[in-house]
């Protein structure tokens, strides 16, 4: 069938939350570049278009992103297969964040990750997914039992093994980047090592973790301080990113507010991320 392409033009820390809304109406590939986010589905036609461009507008609406919605219906074409191609190794620290078709030779390597992203987040090209990384790497202990929080590709689950944890929970709100993390853990053979769960960061509570590592947006991270705080023991870690710099204040008084210190921030760009402890009563 054709395919129609809806572009929208949003503040890119709201893209992850805007891919979970649009797969609810039935686009099921996904590309951002800058604030432009793309989103693919198959076209049945143009009453079909007409209605979705209001279910659009009804989402960014929503979300308080202005503009409007903007469709191109294109000739039958594998869209995520064309993606996937684009896709290449990337060096954040130590890692080497790397899809099958551009592995680095083995004597150059750094801790090899292989990810093939199947259109979902975590290929290391975005800074929110470096600097998470960067902080995992500085703050994770020896057989640390881990949370990663809205995984999608599984990479930040699947890089704290490879750093020396005991055991990775990934949660994420989409069902759909299920099988692309279990294609990833086995990839790095670590599907042994890791679980992953659909839902919401309630959806771990009650499991013991050292440290949580949460590559999402603002508003997600807001709201799920408090369940961190209930997680995660004193002393535990939390690594926050999806974050721009101008969120480092705010960010920083939020969560000392629900009971956690930062201990190590890191910017690239616009972006920012931070490592806080969780102190106790005293």
């Amino acid at each position: 069938m054709p395919t129609l392409e809806t572009i929208v033009d949003a503040p890119s820390e709201l893209h992850e939350a805007l891919v979970a809304e649009f797969s609810e109406i039935g686009f099921d590939s996904f590309r951002s570049e800058g604030t432009a986010l793309r989103s693919y589905r198959q076209h049945a036609g143009d009453d079909s278009k007409v209605e979705i461009d209001a279910r659009v507008r009804d989402v960014l609406q929503r979300y308080r992103v202005a503009g409007r919605p903007h469709h191109t219906v294109h000739p039958d074409r594998n869209w995520n297969a064309d993606w996937e191609a684009s896709v290449r190794a990337v060096s954040v620290g130590r890692f080497v964040i790397a899809p099958d078709w551009d592995l680095p030779a083995e004597e150059s390597a750094g801790i090899t990750i292989r990810i093939n992203p199947k259109m979902s987040f975590g290929t290391g090209h975005h800074e929110s997914t470096r600097l998470a990384l960067r902080l995992l790497d500085h703050l994770l202990a020896p057989n640390d039992r881990v949370l990663d929080a809205g995984t999608g590709t599984g990479v930040l689950a699947i890089a704290a093994i490879k750093l020396g944890a005991a055991h990775a929970v990934a949660i994420d709100v989409d069902e759909a980047v299920k099988a692309n993390f279990n294609e990833n853990s086995r990839t790095n053979q670590v599907a042994e090592s890791v679980t992953f769960l659909s839902g919401p960061v309630g959806i771990a509570k009650g499991r013991e973790f050292d440290l949580i590592v949460a590559n999402i947006n603002r508003a997600v991270l807001l709201d799920s301080l408090d369940r961190f705080n209930e997680i995660l023991p004193v002393g535990g870690t939390l690594i926050l990113s999806g974050l721009l710099r101008t969120d480092q204040s705010m960010m920083i008084s939020a969560a000392s507010g629900a009971g956690f210190d930062p201990v190590e921030q890191l910017g690239e760009g616009e972006w920012w991320a931070c490592g806080f402890r969780k102190r106790g009563n005293g």
